[in-house]
């Protein structure tokens, strides 16, 4: 009897313990022995289910010290809610299924069990300290939803590239006819000189050559074929 009783008090003393252990604020799922704690609540918000993608922010700490910054992120696709990343029982997967969109909820996974999903860790994260995610869900996607959004995503991608493919096209057709145009309109030979169409308008009465490497300063007047300015050096033609 006293053996029973000696054993119960013992059994007693471990729980009292061990929830003395748990970092402050934190409550521990029953179901899954997850350990999290509630920033914000939407109890509102759609339930994640497994297989959704949680579109949010992250933030990472091994005991005080930052990993990242979630402050720092533009809401993106996470991490998915798929039994298939769960690595061991209240990891991070089983902290997303008791999340609804809309909620920040911060997770605490000691550090021997870290080392499961993460086999190199910092030699100042000691077995005594506790690794912390917090997750910002803002939306929830199927992994339906996230495969028709890649579709289209390309179908786009592929849309631009046959416009811009037919405005090269297009432009190299016309190009050669507008140059020959400009030519007439500003009495410039057509035969190019290192690749450059060019008139000389004044004569320098010296003999300083430039070289390839010299540095210059210039006065210049950039011209669309229409006559108008678009750039300009010259200060009374910036006023015109």
């Amino acid at each position: 009897m006293k053996k029973g009783i000696l054993l119960l008090i013992i059994s007693a003393f471990a729980i009292n313990a061990f929830a003395q252990d748990l970092p402050k604020g934190f409550e521990k799922n029953q179901e899954t022995g997850v350990l999290y704690k509630f920033e914000r609540k939407n109890d509102e918000g759609r339930r994640v289910v497994e297989g959704d993608v949680i579109i949010g922010r992250f933030w990472i700490k091994y005991g005080d010290s930052v990993i990242n910054d979630g402050n720092r992120m533009h809401p993106q696709p996470i991490v998915a809610a798929s039994a298939d990343a769960r690595v061991f029982e209240g990891d991070l997967v089983d902290g997303l299924l008791i999340m609804r969109e809309g909620e920040i909820c911060e997770f605490a996974f000691p550090r021997d069990s870290i080392a499961k999903l993460m086999p190199q860790l910092p030699d100042y994260f000691t077995s005594d300290m506790y690794a912390f995610w917090k997750i910002e869900i803002n939306e929830l996607r199927t992994h339906e939803e996230m495969m028709e959004e890649e579709a289209r995503m390309r179908e786009e991608q592929e849309r631009l590239m046959v416009e811009r493919n037919l405005m090269a096209d297009s432009l190299k057709r016309v190009e050669p006819e507008r140059i020959e145009e400009g030519l007439r309109t500003y009495g410039i030979s057509n035969k190019m000189v290192d690749g450059v169409y060019f008139k000389q308008e004044f004569f320098a009465n010296n003999n300083i050559k430039i070289e390839d490497g010299d540095q210059v300063k210039v006065h210049y007047v950039g011209r669309f074929l229409d006559g108008s300015v678009f750039d300009t050096s010259v200060e009374e033609e910036a006023k015109k």
